[in-house]
């Protein structure tokens, strides 16, 4: 057998023991095969972490275009326009939240010359509740870009009022009137006279009549 530079030259081979930077690159290379196989999940997380700032600028870019065109989601209700002696018109539903009724112990002057006329009238004074309604935009949804409108009933746009009239058959025996104070209804079997909490355009009235619920609906803008 014959020896050259510390090596074995023959049949027999002598393996040598790692050295340290060989250990070093095995660790560096079972590190990276560890972060290969980690990485889709990294890959996936950020291709999500993409698809929401993305669909939350498509939304933010919807709204704002909603808000430059000017459209309102809450303006699929179309009253008949009325004055005076109003014109109702009949319809098969009606739409709104309940709230609680007025305090009938509140009277105008204009309110107590309705009672003196009707001193000594028999007729049922009718159910019915209040609703006070406010224009929201999408602006004041999303943004709340209006500071002076907030829940309470003094930013309220309109009052609206659901009379019921059971005993009433046709929509023709009903009487409204209307004032920037108060209104009032007659009918065969009702006689109702309400102020307003303040002034009203009584000229922009709207009102409707559901003869399946045997109520009246009326909606009023306040004086702004």
């Amino acid at each position: 057998m014959d020896y050259y530079n510390g090596s074995f030259y023959g049949n027999d081979k002598i393996e040598s023991e790692p050295s340290q930077i060989e250990l070093l690159s095995g660790l560096i290379e079972e590190s990276e095969t560890v972060e290969k196989k980690s990485n889709p999940e990294i890959e996936r997380s950020k291709r999500e972490e993409e698809d929401y700032w993305r669909k939350r600028r498509l939304e933010e870019e919807r709204v704002l275009s909603r808000i430059d065109k000017g459209e309102d989601e809450d303006n699929d209700v179309d009253y008949a326009s009325v004055s005076g002696h109003c014109i109702i018109e009949e319809v098969d539903k009606l739409k709104g939240t309940k709230a609680a009724k007025l305090d009938p112990n509140i009277w105008t002057a204009e309110d107590l010359e309705f009672l003196d006329d009707n001193q000594g009238d028999n007729r049922e004074t009718p159910d019915y509740d209040v609703v006070y309604q406010q224009q929201v935009s999408s602006s004041d949804v999303y943004l709340g870009m209006d500071p002076e409108k907030d829940p309470s009933t003094m930013s309220s746009d309109a009052i609206a009022y659901s009379i019921k009239l059971p005993k009433t058959e046709k929509m023709s025996e009903i009487e409204l009137n209307i004032s920037s104070r108060s209104f009032s209804i007659k009918s065969e079997h009702y006689i109702l006279g309400v102020s307003f909490p303040q002034p009203v355009l009584d000229n922009e009235a709207k009102a409707k009549w559901n003869s399946k619920t045997k109520c009246l609906s009326l909606s009023v803008p306040f004086v702004k």
